[in-house]
């Protein structure tokens, strides 16, 4: 009988420590089980887009756009205008016709310092000159109208500029975008006499002239 006892008490302590063996075991897997299933600190780190070692502050000023800073929103300076060329030449004149009956300035005035005085005619329209062709012609303002009527007889081969001692300085033709010029002598013109300018074209000397004066 005592050695009855004696294996049965030795079964069943085998079988508590195996038991108890078992769940340390078990204890021990569900805790390995746990940890895997929580994520470290690094793949935080990674989901977030964050570093552990930079501060909370510093990332959101990281996230947030730049500000621009007062140069940036500043307008820019306007560039200097250009040059007005032949216009700041008080001794270069420059008109410009188009397709019409007028040029751009009804009045010429030159400083008598000038030696030579330049007319600069442009066309602006698009007329050919053979419809709308344009000149100018400086003549003493009382022989205008003789000089206008004249025109119309010598032709378009002579620019309709008629062959007459009276007339100081005369252009050439031009049509829709041409351009031609004349450079004269103050010393051509006569003290006292009053100058004009006119188109020769014909049916143009009649309202398309100015007044040509020296100060």
């Amino acid at each position: 009988m005592n050695n009855r006892r004696c294996v049965w008490t030795g079964i069943i302590l085998s079988m508590l420590l195996l038991a108890g063996c078992g769940s340390e075991e078990s204890s021990e897997s569900e805790r390995s089980a746990a940890q895997a299933s929580e994520p470290t600190e690094q793949q935080q780190s990674a989901e977030t887009g964050t570093s552990m070692d930079q501060p909370a502050e510093t990332q959101n000023a990281e996230a947030e756009p730049a500000q621009p800073t007062e140069e940036a929103m500043a307008e820019p300076e306007s560039a200097e205008p250009a040059t007005a060329g032949d216009d700041n030449d008080p001794c270069t004149v420059t008109l410009e016709v188009g397709d019409s009956i007028a040029y751009s300035r009804n009045s010429i005035s030159v400083p008598s310092t000038c030696g030579s005085v330049t007319v600069n005619l442009t066309h602006t329209g698009t007329l050919p000159k053979e419809a709308m062709g344009h000149n100018w012609v400086l003549v003493p303002s009382d022989a205008l109208q003789d000089i206008g009527q004249a025109g119309m007889d010598v032709g378009p081969q002579n620019d309709y500029v008629p062959d007459d001692d009276r007339i100081v300085a005369a252009t050439g033709l031009v049509g829709g975008g041409q351009s031609t010029s004349v450079t004269f002598s103050l010393a051509d013109l006569e003290a006292g006499t009053a100058y004009s300018y006119l188109c020769t074209f014909p049916g143009h000397w009649s309202v398309m002239r100015g007044t040509f004066t020296v100060e």
